[in-house]
């Protein structure tokens, strides 16, 4: 049996391509491949909704361990998978879109809750563009889980 080091050479580990907003002005733009229900890691008991595109561009800041953010922005290039995550905001924009049209995100403000035991909310548009040309037909369902996971 070959030794577990030899076996995994060269490999790295495997990280979701999830597009986070932490900075006002993040922004991501691509063609709708369609979304997946799954419970939420985040709220036990409820559900999430994962919208999965073919991304044009764009551009996001990740946060730190100690959620500070980090300055140097995550670019996003053309022709990758990647997955953005439903709120109800996000989830009401998303209800009319159809699957090979192309959409924007763009996260351009943060309103202060109510409610001060509750975060402040976070304003991204979804904006709605035309039909892809380029589009084929794949969904989700048709992706190579590798392809949408990266380093």
């Amino acid at each position: 049996m070959p030794n577990e080091a030899d076996v995994f050479d060269g490999m790295k580990k495997v990280q979701a391509h999830f597009v986070k907003f932490s900075k006002v002005g993040d922004w991501c733009k691509g063609t709708y491949l369609g979304k997946r229900v799954i419970p939420s890691n985040l709220k036990p008991g409820e559900m999430q909704t994962l919208y999965d595109f073919k991304m044009h561009a764009g551009q996001f800041h990740n946060l730190d361990e100690s959620k500070q953010l980090i300055e140097t922005p995550v670019v996003i290039e053309a022709d990758t998978y990647w997955t953005v995550s439903g709120k109800k905001s996000i989830d009401d924009n998303m209800r009319n879109i159809k699957e090979g049209q192309i959409v924007g995100f763009r996260f351009v403000k943060i309103n202060p809750n109510k409610n001060k035991a509750f975060n402040p909310t976070k304003v991204i548009d979804v904006l709605e563009g035309a039909m892809d040309p380029e589009f084929t037909g794949e969904t989700s369902d048709d992706i190579d889980p590798a392809e949408v996971v990266g380093n």
